[in-house]
């Protein structure tokens, strides 16, 4: 179900509760105002009483007393006193209620129980009184059989209003208040409810004319509630300034929210500037008119508010000529919303006076405008969504077309197609073949650069740049690193001798022994230049590095080197070096104390491992 069917449905069924309820309150407010059993009488002072104390009322004598026949008292703005006489007829003790409605206008009561035997003052013989979330003054006032008890009433107005005074049994009292909270209750609630519907809304699809639709409602809702009591003297008892600022705050607020909704739905600002700049003209002005009107009287508020109504109504019925002259689809609507609120408007300054506000028209008008202003913004959806679906109906033809045109481009295209294809794939062939062949060469250039070609084993560059690396890791995991320098003895003798092709023999079969002896993958085995030789040795201290070395020179002693059908025995000197984070040592330090042992080892006889410490010169056999 679409949404704006929901939302009218939800409408109409809270509208129809709304009327319900206003024809009980208006019947209700036609029962007997008084029990057969309790007699109430009212009095006025004859002569002005604003500014009279509970003694000066006190000592009034009962000619300055004017009897009032009805129970609909017309009182002035500021301080009102009443004398309320209550007699009960029967032989027993009853319960009344005395019920005070001044739900829109009174701020402020006190009861006091007038007693012959006491003199009272401000402080003392108050009457025990509550006043309802609608702003009525409630007291409960207990009469013996045949008793006749006097009561002083102060109320406090904000304007010149009639007040309804009655006197209940306690049946009638709770179905009094029952049905008035009921009423209140299901037209404020009701609301509410849509309010809050809407704000779900927008939450769901983030669209900010729902957002502007829920605080109008939202100020209807305060203006409302406004009218039926439910003001700032009861919510914000304590904030005495904002007191009776409801309706100026409220219908100000509403205008705004109202003509800024109508703006944003129609699009204002694109299609008829001057509305737009007027409503905002409007608008800024209501804006002062809330900072003023805390200076105005309350009738001179309820008058302005009266006008602002008004001239909104006036403006919003410039834009439903204008949407008719554009043979808008919503005009209809949009002119019928115009022409409730301007009935409800009309009628109630034309029945009542520019000073008054109805609530029973008022809350049927409300509904009524909510109802058809929700429907509009739902039918609004729906025509842009109508719209959305026309232009992808466009697109889609269009796309159509399109796929026609490209469809015969590309027979076009797969003509030439199979010859770029077969083109493409020799090409890349050969991308591919060339390629290859630039891996292999760098491969084998990287290989010339880190490897000695005689001996298979990396060379020096490789060795520099290997032992600098090893050196930063030891000195970082604060592991050891041992290097053993290698030296053929006699080699000289062995090259003048047999000549350099056999001398080539013995350093590769030195060599191979070197990569045979290495188990880790860590260990590197490097020819340094000529008949010497390196092993890098990480994570290994002085004892392992010596006895891995000595294992290589006792291999090379077992070796028979065949140089020309010759066997021969060679022998090698090792030197170690083992670095365990001394300070201040480089790579190059580390070399040269190997370098030193080898001398040792060479000095020492040859054929033997020599291991020298860095911090000292003492050395290991």
């Amino acid at each position: 179900m679409r949404l704006h069917i929901i939302l009218l449905i939800l409408c109409s069924l809270l509208l129809v509760s709304n009327a319900s309820n206003a024809v009980t309150m208006s019947s209700f407010s036609s029962m007997p105002v008084n029990d057969s059993a309790t007699k109430l009488t009212l009095y006025l002072p004859q002569e002005a009483n604003k500014g009279l104390s509970i003694k000066q009322v006190k000592n009034l004598a009962p000619d300055q007393w004017q009897k009032v026949s009805s129970q609909d008292i017309a009182i002035n703005a500021g301080n009102n006193w009443l004398k309320v006489e209550l007699y009960n007829a029967l032989d027993q003790t009853v319960d009344n209620h005395l019920v005070i409605d001044g739900r829109q206008f009174l701020y402020q009561h006190i009861i006091y129980q007038d007693e012959e035997s006491q003199q009272l003052t401000d402080k003392n013989r108050l009457i025990s009184s509550t006043k309802q979330i609608n702003n009525v003054v409630t007291s409960q006032i207990t009469l013996s059989a045949n008793e006749t008890v006097t009561l002083l009433v102060k109320l406090s107005s904000h304007a010149n209003r009639v007040v309804q005074i009655r006197t209940l049994n306690q049946y009638r009292f709770t179905h009094y208040i029952g049905q008035d909270s009921f009423i209140s209750g299901l037209a404020i609630g009701g609301l509410i409810a849509m309010v809050f519907i809407l704000l779900f809304i927008f939450l769901s699809t983030i669209n900010y004319a729902i957002l502007l639709l829920a605080s109008y409602l939202a100020a209807l809702t305060g203006s409302l509630a406004a009218m039926y009591g439910v003001n700032f003297s009861i919510l914000l008892p304590q904030y005495t300034s904002i007191h009776g600022q409801e309706f100026p705050l409220f219908t100000a607020l509403s205008a705004i929210l109202i003509l800024w909704f109508c703006s944003e739905l129609f699009k204002l600002a694109d299609n008829r500037r001057y509305l737009y700049w007027a409503y905002h003209l409007i608008g800024w002005s209501l804006l002062v008119f809330i900072g003023v009107s805390f200076f105005l009287s309350f009738n001179d508020n309820i008058l302005i508010s009266n006008v602002i109504k008004i001239v909104s109504t006036l403006f919003l019925a410039a834009l439903a000529l204008h949407l008719a002259q554009r043979k808008h689809q919503l005009a209809a609507l949009f002119s019928a919303f115009v022409i409730v609120q301007g009935f409800i408007v009309f009628t109630n300054v034309g029945l009542y006076d520019w000073y008054h506000l109805n609530t029973e028209l008022y809350t049927v008008g409300y509904w009524i405008t909510g109802l058809l202003i929700v429907f509009i913004l739902g039918r609004q959806s729906h025509h842009e969504k109508y719209e959305k679906y026309a232009a992808r109906q466009q697109a889609l033809a269009s796309a159509v077309e399109s796929k026609k045109a490209q469809e015969e481009l590309l027979v076009l295209q797969n003509e030439n197609q199979e010859q770029l294809e077969l083109a493409v794939q020799e090409r890349t062939l050969e991308l591919n073949i060339a390629l290859q062949e630039l891996e292999d060469a760098n491969r084998e250039l990287e290989q010339k650069n880190t490897q000695d070609e005689l001996t298979g084993l990396f060379n020096r560059r490789h060795y520099d740049q290997k032992l600098l690396a090893e050196f930063r890791r030891s000195r970082r995991n604060l592991t050891p690193l041992s290097l053993v320098v290698i030296d053929i003895d006699h080699f000289k003798a062995i090259n003048d001798k047999y000549g350099h092709t056999a001398g080539d023999v013995c350093l590769v079969t030195l060599a191979q022994l070197m990569k045979n002896i290495l188990r880790r993958s860590s260990d590197l085995g490097f020819r340094y230049g000529g008949e010497e030789f390196c092993l890098i040795l990480p994570e290994t201290d002085s004892d392992g590095a010596i006895a891995l070395a000595e294992a290589l020179r006792s291999k090379v002693l077992e070796t028979a080197f065949s140089i020309e059908s010759e066997q021969l025995s060679l022998t090698i000197s090792c030197g170690v070096a083992t670095y365990q984070q001394q300070a201040d040592v480089t790579p190059v330090e580390i070399f040269n104390i190997a370098d030193q042992a080898l001398y040792l080892a060479k000095t020492q006889g040859r054929n033997r491992v020599i291991a020298k410490t860095i911090e000292s010169d003492t050395n290991n056999t």
